[in-house]
């Protein structure tokens, strides 16, 4: 199968892998199950609900990225592309990347910081919505505990899991790396 290009500007492109068709639907369906069986939502409902968590998923991903690409840019040591596969998003970074670990530092906490203000943001679009306990309601809740407990608090902290590096572990390690350099 082929990767394809989504959308490029200011040198930044996104890039969809096939696996997000699959990420996408199990997304989607993980959702339905939830509205239908645990909220109790008719079919119907659990359906249009689970497509609109799923896309509002894609959002918080791709601001929690667009996070990482502000302050990359910011500080001239830019991410070539964001390449989405399965459920989530991984930058790929340009190949002569010669950043020095300060900045590689922020650039990884730029993805933690803007998901801490949209986790802010989602959370008052919650707590407004269920003012008026709308279906919507519970959307803008999942989004928020996805923004928050994920994109926040746990590429917060120091996990690898096989290929798997959180924002936390990567910054741990260029601080070893800045340390190292600062001691000799």
């Amino acid at each position: 199968m082929r990767d394809f290009s989504l959308l490029e500007f200011f040198g930044y492109r996104l890039e969809l892998r096939w696996t997000v068709a699959v990420g996408s639907v199990a997304v989607w369906v993980f959702y339905i199950l939830v509205y239908q069986f645990v909220i109790g939502f008719n079919g119907y409902n659990a359906v249009l609900l689970g497509a609109v968590s799923m896309v509002l998923h894609w959002v918080v991903v791709m601001y929690h990225h667009y996070g990482h690409f502000s302050v990359a840019y910011e500080i001239s040591y830019p991410i070539h592309h964001v390449a989405f596969e399965w459920g989530w998003g991984q930058e790929i970074y340009m190949a002569e990347d010669d950043a020095p670990p300060e900045s590689r530092i922020r650039r990884l906490l730029g993805g933690i910081f803007h998901s801490v203000g949209f986790s802010l943001t989602l959370g008052g679009v919650s707590i407004f919505m269920f003012l008026f306990f709308t279906p919507i309601w519970w959307v803008a809740l999942f989004a928020w505990l996805e923004c928050f407990f994920i994109y926040t608090i746990l590429m917060s902290l120091p996990l690898k899991i096989g290929n798997f590096e959180t924002d936390g572990y990567q910054i741990r390690q260029w601080r070893r790396v800045l340390v190292q350099a600062n001691d000799t």
